[in-house]
C-alpha cells in the first residue's frame, strides 16, 4: 500500500476538528436544516426558518427591515459585518455559517 502524505494530512486534521468539538460541543442541526444547505438554500433563511422567525422579527431583533432582509436572502444585497454579528447574535449561529 502506497503512503499517501496529502491523505494521512487530512487524516489527521479531521481527528483534530472531531477533538476539538467534542471538547466544545456546540449546537447541532438535523439534517433538514444540513441538507437545505447543501442544496444551496441561503443560510440566512435557512436558519431564520429553523428558528421560527419572520423576516419582520428578525428584521426589529436586528434594526433593519424585512425587506433588506428579503433581498439578502434572494442575494440582491450583501450585509454589512455589523449586520452579520446581529444576525447571527438573533439566530444564535457562527457568524461563518452566515458567511458560508
Amino acid at each position: 500500500m502506497k503512503f499517501n502524505l496529502k491523505l494521512k494530512l487530512e487524516d489527521l486534521e479531521d481527528a483534530r476538528d472531531i477533538r476539538e468539538y467534542c471538547a466544545n460541543p456546540g449546537e447541532s442541526f438535523p439534517a433538514a436544516v444540513m441538507n437545505q444547505l447543501i442544496d444551496g438554500s441561503h443560510s440566512l433563511k435557512v436558519f431564520r426558518e429553523y428558528r421560527g422567525m419572520t423576516l419582520e422579527e428578525l428584521g426589529k431583533a436586528c434594526g433593519v427591515s424585512a425587506a433588506a432582509l428579503s433581498q439578502i436572502e434572494n442575494d440582491k444585497r450583501e450585509p454589512s459585518v455589523s449586520l452579520l454579528r446581529k444576525l447571527s447574535e438573533a439566530l444564535r449561529v457562527d457568524v461563518d455559517i452566515l458567511i458560508g
